[in-house]
């Protein structure tokens, strides 16, 4: 079945959602958003001894799955969490949440509550940005990286289905006929191959170099 093209956002618009929001805890759940490139739920659900400070790494419960997986996170996400957690009121104990709504009485934050954080921000900057937007755009920008395997950046999204994956690798402008050209020739190279019986040696070798027998 044909795949729905993922919707990226534009690099301006998605740096001024990572840089803006005045609130430590705000560009902190921004940027777990992003680099995660979890669902709203997924980053919601966190608790405080989901962040792996030393391996780099946050522990998400994937949709559909009942055990949580170490996602890798970036370096700046770590230090926006430090800053967060710096000021973050109530306890800090690793069970407790993570994300707090801080107005009135401190309780877990909902998915409600985030989008009043991305729909302040979208009317200072007259776009229309939801949570999946991040993961999405995540998703296309490692999914578009050459030194990266697609299977790895299935499991970065915690795909069943590679063909999931697939929607985000974007094929215009990525096509290096050079390069595919000359990876084909090196596993080409031929080395005093037989040619089967009912086959013209001659006709064979012109099409397949004269390195056939």
């Amino acid at each position: 079945m044909p795949q729905r093209t993922a919707h990226a956002l534009p690099a301006d618009l998605l740096q001024r959602f990572r840089d803006v929001p005045s609130s430590a805890r705000d560009r902190a759940l921004i940027e777990a958003l992003f680099c995660t490139a979890g669902r709203a739920m997924e980053v919601l659900a966190m608790t405080v001894g989901d962040i792996q400070w030393e391996a780099r790494k946050v522990m998400l419960t994937t949709k559909g799955q009942a055990f949580k997986t170490a996602v890798a996170v970036s370096s700046r996400l770590l230090v926006l969490l430090r800053d967060y957690l710096a000021e973050r009121p109530g306890p800090a104990a690793p069970g407790d949440p993570l994300w707090l709504m801080e107005r009135g009485k401190v309780r877990p934050m909902t998915y409600t509550a985030l989008r009043a954080v991305l729909r302040r921000l979208n009317t200072e900057f007259g776009s229309n940005v939801t949570a999946h937007d991040f993961r999405a755009t995540s998703a296309t920008a490692l999914a578009s990286s050459a030194d990266l395997p697609l299977l790895a950046v299935k499991r970065h999204l915690r795909h069943r289905d590679l063909l999931s994956t697939q929607r985000y690798l974007g094929v215009d402008g990525i096509y290096d006929a050079a390069r595919i050209s000359a990876r084909i020739d090196s596993f080409a190279e031929l080395d005093d191959v037989d040619v089967a019986e009912g086959y013209d040696a001659e006709a064979f070798n012109r099409v397949f170099g004269s390195g056939t027998q």
